[in-house]
């Protein structure tokens, strides 16, 4: 769930279960809300009844909201700027946390793991964004080739320009 920080009454809840397990419910979409989680409403653009969206997370000017799972037969992270009504595709991994920057609306986190048998091997990354989420960038220092679990990643309250990780 995500709500808008400029207009608190505006929430957006994703649903399914992304999160590796092999009796995952699956999602439908994205729901949002404008008085305060009274009604909801699914977001026709998201409705793709297979998929999980992992993680919502909005800028804290609340112009750019993103999306992290799957969505439309496709997965890893997806924007929008109009309130969820159009999305773009940005990145192409599965992505299970995403989180945005708490002063900088260019700056964002996501992490993904490229575990699919097709790939025979294990690695999870962190990536970076600079430019609102447009693009994505792995980030070095912190990627794995052991199975470490997915990666959470946070910015400290006290200081954004520190990020915390965790990996189960």
């Amino acid at each position: 769930m995500a709500m808008d920080p400029r207009a608190p009454r505006t929430m957006y809840a994703g649903t399914g279960e992304g999160f590796f397990p092999s009796d995952g419910v699956s999602g439908i979409g994205i729901f949002k809300s404008t008085d305060g989680g009274t009604t909801w409403k699914l977001l026709p653009a998201t409705a793709n009844g297979r998929g999980a969206i992992n993680r919502i997370a909005l800028t804290h000017d609340g112009k750019v909201l993103l999306a992290g799972g799957s969505m439309n037969q496709q997965s890893g992270i997806f924007r929008s700027t109009d309130g969820g009504t159009t999305w773009t595709h940005v990145f192409d991994e599965p992505v299970f946390d995403l989180e945005t920057h708490p002063t900088d609306p260019q700056q964002a986190l996501a992490t993904y793991s490229a575990w699919w048998p097709a790939q025979n091997d294990d690695y999870h990354h962190v990536l970076y964004t600079a430019d609102g989420g447009r693009t994505w960038k792995t980030s070095t220092g912190l990627d794995s080739k052991t199975w470490l679990g997915r990666i959470e990643v946070a910015y400290a309250p006290s200081n954004p320009s520190i990020v915390y990780a965790a990996s189960q």
